[in-house]
């Protein structure tokens, strides 16, 4: 059966359906939640590289980073870099309009989208846009679809626009007294008008509460002059043609001096990608949120963080939860060696309070 027939036939019978590609998304957007039919596409991962037009023709269920790999030996590259690149697929970077560190400079996944394809609920194919840099003709309604989460239709294809992979980048990791210190210097860096490709603040109780998961500062006491206090943190990164990237360097080494009390800087390819993977490391378990945001939450939407290739979801890390039901207070799980039964703390993690009220968690 093939895709417009099978949305036909479930308009028709009001079966709910649900498109999934790769699973990596945190929010439970392709779970299945009104039961129906699931349609997985991470088996259409087809990917074409125009290297003259500097466009890539993709299938929904390509894995994101497969793109720049492709893209990489023409020296084009494809923005974007959602936290879980090397393992979501472009269908979902679509449909929420993914964006990443790089969004700093090359924006999101909308910015980068010239066409699509794909099916309405109803079965009709569609296409929104063409593979052209310049189209203007008819209503936009290719970008209404990027971010609508497959409420407007199925993806089946889309033209993705590439650009000139930088030929230099520079990586900065810094640290500021203050959270008010480093939005200050932010907002003067941006103010001498270098565009960072990547630019990312950390607040002071953010890295305190990683540094202590972590159990060791990112900066050494020595390196802060000696203060025990925490600092915040700016992450940094400037790309381009060498001889520009020199003179916004300067710019960035001069602002460093006036607000930094700590930093590091590096040139090198597997040195600036340690840098950026700190940053994720920072994070942990924790989504991007995770500063305001509350354990139960986590645990209601089983969320994950930019660590979760190498660590899991926050779901396995839960070994019990106490939860106000309504028939009573339950508890699920009591130690990480008990395994009799069925495991109903699974079923609660991740149902967005659909069973109850979870009042405890144990991690």
């Amino acid at each position: 059966m093939c895709s417009s027939d099978l949305l036909r036939l479930a308009n028709e019978h009001g079966v709910p359906v649900t498109v999934r590609g790769r699973g990596t998304g945190n929010t439970g957007a392709s779970s299945p939640i009104r039961g129906g039919w699931v349609v997985h596409l991470d088996h259409w991962d087809r990917i074409e590289i125009d290297p003259i037009a500097a466009m890539a023709t993709v299938q929904p269920g390509a894995i994101t980073a497969r793109i720049n790999e492709l893209a990489a030996p023409h020296g084009l590259f494809f923005p974007p870099d959602p936290s879980s690149l090397k393992y979501c697929s472009i269908g979902g970077n679509i449909a929420t309009n993914a964006g990443g560190l790089r969004a700093a400079k090359y924006g999101v996944v909308r910015d980068h989208v010239y066409a699509l394809e794909g099916f309405l609920p109803t079965g009709e194919k569609v296409r929104w846009g063409a593979p052209l840099r310049k189209f203007v003709s008819g209503l936009n309604l290719r970008d209404l679809w990027v971010g609508s989460e497959g409420t407007l239709g199925v993806i089946t294809q889309a033209t993705l626009k590439l650009v000139n992979k930088p030929a230099a980048r520079r990586t900065f990791l810094l640290a500021c007294r203050t959270d008010e210190g480093a939005l200050e210097a932010a907002a003067e860096l941006m103010g001498a008008r270098v565009n960072p490709s990547v630019f990312e603040f950390l607040d002071t109780q953010t890295v305190e509460a990683a540094e202590r998961r972590r159990g060791h500062r990112v900066f050494a006491t020595a390196e802060l002059q000696g203060v025990e206090a925490t600092h915040a943190l700016l992450l940094v990164e400037i790309d381009g043609h060498p001889a520009a990237l020199a003179e916004d360097a300067a710019k960035v080494r001069a602002w460093i001096g006036r607000h930094a009390v700590a930093f590091r800087e590096t040139d090198v390819e597997a040195e600036a990608e340690a840098l950026l993977a700190a940053h994720g490391m920072m994070l942990g378990h924790f989504p991007q949120s995770f500063e305001y945001a509350t354990i139960g939450g986590f645990a209601a939407t089983r969320s994950s963080g930019q660590s979760s290739a190498g660590y899991g979801r926050f779901d396995s890390m839960v070994v019990a939860l106490r939860v106000a039901t309504p028939v009573g207070e339950v508890r699920l799980g009591a130690s990480p060696a008990n395994a009799s039964g069925p495991d109903l703390r699974e079923l609660f993690l991740g149902s967005e309070g659909a069973f109850g009220v979870i009042t405890e968690v144990t991690v």
